[in-house]
This record gives C-alpha cells, structure tokens and sequence, in this order.
C-alpha cells in the first residue's frame, strides 16, 4: 500500500502541512474506531453496539453545520429527529427488558466509535487538496495497518499466539483483514 505513496511523493507529490494533519487524525480515528468498538463488542450485545455506531450519520450533519455551515432545514431536522427517536425506540425497550444492564461504558464506547467515524467522514468532505484519491487511500490504509500491527504487539506475546478455529493464528488473520481493507478502499474513497 505504501509503494504508490511513495512513488508520488518522489515524483515531486507535495503533501501540504494541512493535508498531513489531516491523514493523521484520520488515520487515529480510524484505529479510534476499531479499538472502541472492539472493546464495546466485549461489554454490550454486539447489536446495541452497532446501532450506536450508526448515530454517525447524523453527527456528521450536526458536524457539518458547524464546519462546512451547512443549514439545517426542516427535511433535515426531520431526519435528525427521526434518527435519535429511532435509536430511543431499539435500545429503550432493550434496556429496559433487561432490567436496565446495560453496561454504560460499553455503549459510551461504541458512541465515541461513532464520533470517531463522523470525523473521519468529515475530513474526507474536505478532501486532501493535491493528493490524489489512489495515493490518500492506500497512505489511510498503510497508516492503520501499522498502527494495527503495533497495538497488537504492545499487547503482549500472547496475541501472536492466539488461534482462531483451523488453527489460523489471530496476528496473521488481523493482518489478512487489513491488507482486504486496503482493496475496496480506494474504490469507496472517490465515492464519499
């Protein structure tokens, strides 16, 4: 994934000071992400988790209003209102069945996953000037592979030891699952 960034900047690519802030922070938030969800996964029912995660869409029109001033109109406030009535109305009723054991930290977590994403897709509405998409993509992926790879040695010894059913050992799976990642990245980037 570095290899096409690389090229680029040697090329004569310029990565503006604002533009490499930028892929720093999103590339922190998107292992901000991938942390506080995987640790909420561990606290909460894994549904309660992601429908807490998708409260990003509508943070990320609060967030635009603030950054790209955009309006809030009344199809939006609509919108906005419906969400959070939406999220009400599942985890309520869920919360409630259970006697009200749903553990705190694990849904704040999966809402800070979702703050974490709305930032990300935020920065990605700015865009990073003369950087091409290719060369954005594959620099996020990079960045998140390797800060991936190190938390998962920081860790301890024993994730490198850990295996998954058929004996596949979890490091080498984590390391499959972020080189995949790296494929539909830089088809979705132009996208967003």
């Amino acid at each position: 994934a570095c290899c096409p960034c690389v090229v680029w900047l040697r090329r004569g690519g310029q990565v503006t000071r604002g533009d490499g802030g930028g892929l720093a922070l999103f590339t922190l938030c998107a292992i901000g992400v991938n942390v506080a969800m995987f640790i909420a996964f561990i606290r909460v029912a894994i549904w309660v988790a992601m429908i807490c995660v998708y409260t990003y869409p509508a943070l990320v029109t609060l967030g635009a209003v603030r950054i790209y001033k955009e309006p809030i109109d009344r199809r939006r406030a609509a919108a906005l209102l419906l969400g959070f009535a939406g999220l009400a109305m599942v985890l309520g009723p869920s919360v409630l069945s259970t006697g009200g054991k749903v553990d705190p930290v694990g849904v704040a977590l999966a809402l800070t996953a979702s703050l974490f994403q709305a930032v990300n897709v935020l920065i990605l509405g700015r865009g990073f000037g003369a950087i091409p998409t290719i060369v954005t993509a594959l620099s996020l992926n990079a960045g998140s592979a390797v800060i991936s790879l190190v938390l998962a040695l920081a860790i301890g010894p024993g994730v490198a030891s850990l295996s998954l059913p058929g004996d596949r050992p979890v490091l080498f799976v984590l390391c499959v699952v972020r080189v995949g990642s790296a494929i539909p990245g830089p088809a979705d980037l132009p996208g967003l």
